[in-house]
């Protein structure tokens, strides 16, 4: 189960990453993707386990729901913890949370990692493993 919230914290935060060097087009993106995974691996990996216990009881898609709102209210509370913590600027409104680039930033990384999780689990994810692992063995063995 770690390695599994291992392998979609570190694809979160390569495809976050991605994604702002797409918007962006500058290094800007490599530098906030560094920052951004210690606190994925420290913040959202412990978020996610807790998840998955307290979601124990539900089953199907309810359980996905309530997975999915935890995973980001996790985040909306880690900002909101942030800015605590570092002291709420002068013109603060739910406007200023909703538009700010941490606060989206975590709320997408979060989708992302429930996301991930959730497609690693899957059953299509399980099946096609052995075809993967085939693959990249292939790759591994080839010579140059």
């Amino acid at each position: 189960m770690i390695g599994r919230k291992i392998s979609a914290a570190i694809l979160t935060v390569a495809i976050t990453t991605f994604l702002m060097f797409l918007l962006d087009g500058t290094g800007a993106s490599l530098f906030i993707g560094v920052y951004s995974l210690p606190i994925v691996l420290l913040y959202g990996i412990p978020t996610s386990i807790i998840s998955d216990g307290l979601t124990k009881r539900f089953s199907g898609i309810t359980q996905k729901i309530v997975s999915l709102f935890l995973h980001t209210s996790s985040s909306v509370l880690f900002i909101i913890l942030a800015l605590v913590i570092l002291g709420f600027p002068k013109d603060f409104s739910i406007y200023y949370l909703i538009s700010n680039f941490f606060f989206l930033l975590a709320v997408v990384s979060s989708i992302l990692v429930w996301l991930m999780d959730e497609g690693i689990k899957s059953t299509l994810c399980l099946k096609s493993k052995g075809k993967v692992l085939f693959y990249l063995n292939k790759l591994g063995n080839m010579r140059l």
